[in-house]
Order: structure tokens, then sequence, then C-alpha cells
């Protein structure tokens, strides 16, 4: 088995509330023990950061190749901007 790594910031962002345990603990059951980086925030957090015109998410939004699950935040929008 190969272990693929992306040249993306991060693979997975979550806005919103996680158990960061749990989630870990389900990445590697379902990742088979590939490295898979992923950050946490609030939502609160991330709508600052976009106010601001933060770089940092500006980039992790319009890496290509990104698949948004749930859009409830309007993130579609917010990348095409």
């Amino acid at each position: 088995m190969t272990r693929e790594s992306t040249n993306n910031l991060i693979d997975i962002l979550i806005i919103g509330e996680v158990d960061k345990d749990n989630f870990s603990l389900f990445l590697t059951k379902h990742f088979f023990g590939r490295k898979i980086k992923y950050a946490v925030i609030t939502e609160k957090e991330f709508k600052e950061r976009m106010k601001y015109g933060d770089k940092l998410i500006s980039r992790i939004l319009t890496q290509q190749g990104n698949i948004i699950l749930k859009d409830s935040l309007g993130l579609k929008d917010a990348a095409s901007k």
C-alpha cells in the first residue's frame, strides 16, 4: 500500500465543533495510517478570518481539487470572490 502525499496545505478543514480525539481515531481507521493534515476552527473564527482577508484561509479555499461537503456558510461563493 502506498502512502500518498498531497501538495495541499491541509487535506481537511472543519469549520465548527468536533471532538479531535474521536476524529483522529476516525481518520486512522478509515485512511489506514495515511497521514491526513487537518485543521479545526470555529465558525466565528472562520468568519473573522474571512472578514479580514486571511491569506491562509483564502489559499485553502482556492486549492484545486477541494470538495465542499456541507456549505451552510456559503464557502463556494466566498472562494470564488
